[in-house]
């Protein structure tokens, strides 16, 4: 996870609870929303590939295939993986339990049923510092501006009009030059 609720407090001077539940909510919209600006996925060499893995869905973790491989030597709680070569869930994941054969994954993000041969790679995942910081200011914008997409309510006979951009969150251009040093390169 980029960052956690406990951080994104103290970097806010936040003491109360009463945005706990926001805050958790924000937190993985946030992570990708980074991912997604920078063309980033703050992967790190260490990576594992195998002759296949499982991803069940009902238990939310990876089963490990390849018996050759023991998982608690490369992966441990708490580590955020990203995984590739995958058919449907090539995604970042936050492990919740290692053990030799499975990781059990956290729940806000699912994994859809799949095995896979050949091909898939879990690489863990290290955020930079530097980006709780930047990561606490988006979660506090999209706080604040809950509605932004609204662009215009009447009252009498309640009428809404939404905007018309496609941009779930433009973030200000202050907020977004902390992202500057992490984005790569774009080929389109």
């Amino acid at each position: 996870m980029i960052v956690t609720r406990d951080e994104v407090k103290a970097i806010l001077n936040i003491t109360d609870d009463l945005k706990d539940a926001q805050i958790d909510l924000f937190i993985p919209f946030v992570q990708q929303d980074i991912i997604d600006k920078t063309r980033n996925n703050f992967t790190q060499i260490l990576s594992v590939a195998s002759s296949g893995f499982s991803f069940v869905n009902s238990t939310n973790d990876i089963d490990l295939v390849d018996t050759s491989i023991n998982l608690t030597d490369y992966f441990q709680a708490k580590m955020d993986i990203y995984i590739s070569g995958s058919l449907y869930n090539n995604f970042h994941f936050e492990i919740l339990t290692v053990t030799a054969q499975k990781l059990e994954l956290n729940d806000l993000v699912k994994v859809i049923d799949e095995d896979t041969g050949e091909g898939a790679t879990l690489t863990y995942v290290i955020f930079p510092t530097p980006l709780k910081m930047t990561a606490s200011l988006m979660i506090n914008y999209r706080i604040k501006n809950i509605d932004q997409n609204v662009k215009s309510e009447k009252i009498g006979k309640y009428n809404v009009t939404y905007r018309d951009n496609k941009v779930a969150v433009d973030y200000p251009e202050m907020i977004l030059s902390g992202l500057t040093q992490y984005k790569h390169a774009s080929y389109t």
